[in-house]
């Protein structure tokens, strides 16, 4: 007490009071601490509701105790205080502390002389925190960015402030809504004393982060009415990291970085540079934090969910199971029935090339993160191999796709409390429609992005009520898998987080979110991201008009209407601008929409008609489902091995490229696409040669052609004279025959072609011998032939009543081997 005297002035009239919860490990080092500044007379401790032996250790020590029957916080607790004690009336300055922050012993003395100047309401110290782990040395980033703003934004929770009596007696003694009062009120001014050190509780587990960052956001939030600007830039990291806009995620992280750089610099502190690598990614876990006090903001009742219903009966459970099997068993069902269409021939070709090792097409960057997930799956499940084609295989992840958008949409719509047999009824909406169906079955970035999007909005609303980092991160992850693969998600999500924002009055962050989706979205549409899904335009326009019933159903329940707001944003884009990769998302989305306003118009039957329109909807294009092309890929792939010299490469459609591939293993792949060339074959698609047409012109074989329908010893129809006059036979088996012909008479009954040949610039290669000196043809012509050199001899030889059937490949060509 001795110390305390020898710096005591009378001319200060200051008292210290403290406020403690269960802070029996803290509060006997604050008290003596707080002795060595004032009298421990001056000195009062508020217990807030503590169960631990706080107030036994307070007794102690000799403080003056109060101690509140329940908690009231802490800007409760130091109201009960000021009030309980006196202190407005008794002293002409206060200090509020928190029990967990520490002061310097010279604390009072460098930041009462600040108060020489009567325009002077409260004085804040320089916060001071070791750089020691990556929590203090972000938390200690953040104390000095903040002392580095104006005086109005260096206020961080649970760090003392000195205030005139007076002034106190005109605000909340809350940090963040004192110095907004004052200086809203024109009380005074709030200075910054950088020689009065103060040291805040440190961080050291996650959990503690997450409570001190939490009670800053709820300060700030309640009397600014906005977000930190702090924490407001990590809400665009999730939103920028992709494939494609990885570079300027990383350009907001090497900002970051570069802030950091700039505090080590300025405190000569060299330890922030390695934790300052992971603080981009501490800044999104506070960002999350931040939304998440919106739940218990006075200016967002349209978030806060219904008091939880009694428990549901089983049988409607066995509802909803039953609906949601039902969707995916329509959805397997239609896995071969259901044609490829869109972007998904080429997410199977290069998920296939990528999963085997093989070189092959690729399916460009907007498209690549959704091959790589397919490339993945089948890998590990090996479903290209399992089916007939390595579409179906492909369209084994849309079922588990679809399962897991049923598992998010579920929980979901579970944790807004709607009624369990609700959620049956709109799962059942989606099980009747065909064209629904069909969005759900072919494996596209968009369905994709609707999985992983349903599981991180479950996950995110499950951690709204209570935070844990398990769902934090969960949800921060699955959505950055969801942007990953259909970034134009982005449009839909900033939509309904700009609405969002309306119904709570924060106009600043509306605009921020509009003009942030509205320039992500156009430069994604730009790049090519909206392409990705399988519905023809008949059945696009048709489901958009089944979700624009249920965005007016929507609209008419408070919380669904950030939710309708992104639906129809997606829905405008989809019709407008064809972004039918955001075609499954919106299915899930009007799925939500219809739940909500079923639900509400349970108790508001008059509004039946609206989710009513939208069921009737569903039900109405129950059959509009599109059936599939036949192609006959093990066809062509039988053909290519008896029709082709094994260097010839043909081009295939996107999609059969990889079925070929399977089918042949050890040959070289076919080409990819069209291309220019000439059709060869058709088996439910084109297969091209591609080599200019003159290589087929059939001028040189009509003059050999003829030369050899005149050679007396060969004897053939008037069919078989006509093809060789007219160079339709190919020139190697005219030039066996002529071979024979020098030694036998010959006789020709047919010559042709395979039926997938029918039609094509190709010439007959099939020749059928049917005597040979007015024998029928045998043995010893089947071993002359075999004794033929490449390329005379024939690639298949067979016998039968006709005679001998003669069959030769489609050489390489001159123009396929420059190449």
């Amino acid at each position: 007490m001795d110390r305390a005297m020898a710096v005591w002035p009378a001319a200060w009239d200051v008292a210290v009071l403290i406020v403690a919860h269960n802070g029996e490990d803290r509060i006997k080092a604050a008290v003596e601490t707080a002795a060595h500044m004032v009298p421990l007379d001056c000195v009062f401790l508020v217990s807030d509701a503590s169960s631990d032996r706080t107030v036994d250790l307070a007794e102690q020590c000799g403080v003056q105790l109060a101690e509140t029957m329940r908690p009231l916080g802490r800007t409760g607790s130091f109201a009960a205080g000021l009030d309980a004690f006196r202190l407005l009336d008794r002293f002409e300055f206060v200090v509020l502390i928190d029990a967990d922050t520490s002061l310097d012993l010279h604390y009072l003395e460098q930041a009462m002389a600040l108060f020489a100047d009567p325009s002077v309401a409260a004085v804040d110290g320089r916060t001071s925190l070791p750089c020691k782990g990556v929590l203090a040395a972000y938390r200690s980033r953040m104390y000095a960015l903040a002392e580095w703003g104006p005086s109005r934004s260096r206020s961080v929770p649970g760090v003392a402030r000195i205030y005139r009596s007076s002034v106190l007696r005109e605000v909340t003694p809350d940090d963040f809504g004192a110095v907004h009062e004052i200086f809203s009120k024109g009380l005074g001014r709030v200075v910054f004393c950088p020689t009065a050190r103060v040291f805040p509780p440190q961080a050291g587990r996650f959990g503690e982060h997450w409570a001190q960052i939490r009670a800053w956001a709820t300060s700030f939030l309640v009397v600014r009415r906005v977000l930190p600007v702090a924490l407001s830039p990590a809400l665009l990291l999730p939103a920028l990291i992709s494939p494609w806009l990885l570079l300027v995620s990383l350009c907001v992280m090497a900002v970051d970085y570069g802030v950091t750089i700039a505090v080590a610099l300025r405190q000569r502190e060299p330890r922030y540079f390695v934790p300052g690598l992971v603080f981009p990614f501490l800044r999104v876990v506070d960002a999350w934090v931040a939304l998440s006090v919106l739940r218990h903001s006075p200016q967002a009742e349209w978030v806060q969910f219904r008091a939880a219903r009694p428990r549901v009966p089983l049988v409607q459970w066995v509802l909803v199971v039953a609906a949601a099997g039902l969707v995916a068993g329509r959805v397997v069902l239609s896995l071969v029935r259901v044609p490829a269409a869109g972007v998904e021939p080429s997410i199977v070709d290069a998920a296939y090339a990528t999963s085997s090792g093989i070189d092959g097409p690729s399916a460009g960057t907007p498209l690549a993160f959704t091959s790589w997930q397919l490339s993945g799956y089948a890998g590990v499940t090996g479903a290209f191999r399992r089916y007939a084609s390595t579409l179906t295989g492909a369209r084994e992840l849309s079922v588990v796709a679809v399962v897991m958008m049923l598992l998010g949409l579920v929980w979901v719509m579970r944790l807004v409390r709607i009624r369990v047999w609700v959620v049956a009824i709109a799962l059942g909406m989606l099980a009747v429609s065909g064209v629904a169906v069909t969005a759900l079955t072919g494996m596209s970035p968009g369905l994709l992005g609707a999985a992983w999007a349903s599981l991180a909005a479950a996950a995110g609303l499950a951690a709204l009520p209570r935070p844990r980092a398990f769902l934090v991160f969960l949800a921060a992850g699955l959505a950055l898998l969801a942007l990953a693969t259909a970034p134009l998600l982005l449009v839909p999500v900033g939509a309904g987080f700009a609405v969002w924002f309306a119904i709570s009055h924060r106009w600043r962050l509306v605009g921020a979110a509009v003009v942030v989706t509205a320039g992500l979205g156009y430069f994604l549409w730009r790049s090519g991201f909206v392409s990705g899904g399988v519905l023809s335009p008949g059945q696009r326009y048709a489901l958009l008009g089944v979700v624009a019933g249920a965005v007016v159903g929507g609209l008419i329940v408070g919380w669904a209407r950030p939710v309708a707001a992104g639906v129809l944003a997606g829905a405008l884009l989809a019709g407008l601008l064809d972004a039918s990769v955001l075609v499954p998302a919106l299915v899930a989305g009007a799925a939500v929409l219809v739940a909500a306003a079923v639900d509400e118009a349970v108790s508001r039957p008059v509004l039946w008609l609206v989710p009513g329109t939208a069921v009737a909807g569903s039900m109405a294009t129950v059959l509009w489902m599109p059936a599939a092309v036949p192609s006959d890929h093990s066809g062509l792939s039988s053909w290519m091995t008896a029709a082709l010299d094994r260097d010839v490469r043909v081009a295939v459609p996107p999609g059969v490229w990889s079925d070929v591939v399977r089918d042949r293993p050890g040959f070289p792949a076919p080409a990819v696409g069209a291309g220019s060339g000439v059709e060869v074959a058709r088996f439910g698609f084109p297969v091209v040669l591609p080599v200019p047409v003159e290589y087929l012109s059939s001028a040189s074989r009509a003059s050999a052609g003829r030369q050899l329908a005149n050679n007396v010893r060969l004897h053939t129809p008037a069919e078989v004279r006509s093809a060789l006059e007219e160079g339709r036979v190919d020139l190697v088996a005219m030039t066996v025959l002529a071979q024979l012909c020098r030694d036998h008479d010959v006789s020709v009954s047919w010559t042709g072609k395979p039926a997938p040949e029918a039609g094509s610039a190709l010439p007959d290669r099939v020749v059928v011998v049917s005597a040979v000196d007015g024998r029928p043809a045998g043995d010893d012509l089947v071993d002359w032939l075999r004794a033929q050199l490449p390329p005379y001899a024939p690639s298949a030889v067979r016998l039968d009543s006709d005679g001998a059937v003669l069959s030769w490949r489609i050489p390489l060509l001159p123009a396929q081997a420059a190449n």
